[in-house]
């Protein structure tokens, strides 16, 4: 009768260490879905901080270049990324019936008579304002400084 309650004990003992297992793993593998989708939207989310270069081109051999960092789906203009950049040497004024900023100097360098700061997205002259001109994904922003 002894071998019986023995039994009974290492059966009971045995049970009750089988669903902790149990249990823990199952514990286990709902942390472990969690942190996939973590991750997952983790990394769906950096694909969406991009990337951009402001250049400053004074057209007499002086180029400065800055990389901006932001997130897309914001609005982030290149106006903003001007500001981010060089906003430290840069003036500008924003004119209402534009909706839009100008940027009327770089660096100590105005706007003057038929000389003026022009705005570049990817090599192609703007359509739009600086703050009208939306960013994509390695985009670059070229101000140069040209006579017209």
């Amino acid at each position: 009768m002894n071998w019986l309650k023995t039994a009974v004990l290492i059966l009971i003992v045995w049970s009750s260490f089988s669903a902790s297992l149990t249990a823990y793993y199952y514990n286990s593998n709902l942390n472990l879905e969690k942190d996939v989708k973590y991750l997952g939207s983790s990394v769906t989310n950096s694909t969406k901080d991009l990337t951009t270069v402001v250049i400053v081109n004074f057209n007499n051999g002086t180029v400065k270049a800055k990389t901006v960092h932001f997130i897309i789906g914001n609005g982030f203009s290149a106006f903003n990324a001007t500001l981010l950049a060089f906003g430290d040497v840069i003036d500008y004024k924003y004119y209402p019936e534009y909706k839009d900023f100008v940027i009327s100097s770089f660096f100590g360098i105005s706007n003057v008579g038929s000389s003026f700061w022009s705005l570049y997205i990817n090599g192609v002259a703007s359509n739009s304002g600086a703050l009208k001109t939306v960013l994509s994904a390695d985009d670059v922003i070229e101000w140069k400084y040209q006579k017209f």
